[in-house]
């Protein structure tokens, strides 16, 4: 077994409880639910597709389904996701039993870094969580959403080991549990292994202990 280099934590529905964030976005959905709805779908489109304009991509295909242009589907989609959705986020949104384990990880030298599919910051920045990754990867940036493996081939080169090192804490099955799997990579998914940080304290304990 090899020995276990860094975490790395999806994002979304991972460091915090998706559904009860998304109830925050509800005036957005009422003013625009039919493009939020096929932005939804046209992002699932995207899995398994490398593209260097993921964003660009999306809202052509919103604006298709919706008889809108490119441009009013671009601009209401990265109000609604990328500006007021994160805009809701909070210190006490961030998951129980979380803070404590990115502070034991600190601790002990072990590397931690966030592999999202989308934009990572401004959602950090409101849990208070900016600070202490060692990389924030937004996988949408790279060309490549989850399941796709090239953000935690991202981690890997960064941190100069193999992807077969690293732990992916995630929430989905068929994005993080199937990029992990990918990237020939550990996978730990909410509602699977664990719920909230003090499930997953000692199972991250075991892979960090083990030789």
């Amino acid at each position: 077994m090899n020995t276990i280099r860094a975490i790395c934590f999806d994002l979304d529905g991972t460091l915090y409880d998706l559904k009860k964030q998304q109830r925050k976005l509800w005036k957005s959905i009422l003013r625009h639910p039919i493009v939020l709805h096929h932005w939804q779908r046209e992002t699932a489109a995207m899995r398994g597709v490398r593209s260097s304009s993921i964003h660009r991509d999306i809202a052509e295909a919103v604006a298709k389904r919706t008889g809108r242009s490119p441009e009013s589907a671009e601009a209401i989609i990265e109000q609604a996701i990328f500006v007021d959705y994160p805009a809701t986020f909070q210190p006490a949104d961030l998951l129980p039993g979380l803070q404590e384990i990115f502070e034991r990880l600190d601790r002990d030298g072990i590397p931690r870094a966030v592999v999202s599919d989308h934009p990572t910051d401004d959602k950090l920045r409101g849990l208070g969580q900016l600070d202490g990754w060692v990389g924030r990867f937004d996988c949408s940036a790279l060309g490549a959403l989850k399941p796709l493996p090239d953000g935690l081939n991202e981690v890997a080169r960064l941190l100069n080991c193999t992807t077969a090192e690293l732990v992916l804490v995630g929430d989905r099955e068929d994005t993080d549990g199937e990029m992990a799997a990918a990237a020939g990579a550990i996978s730990l998914i909410r509602g699977r292994d664990w719920t909230n940080g003090k499930d997953l304290a000692p199972l991250l304990d075991q892979h960090l202990d083990s030789p």
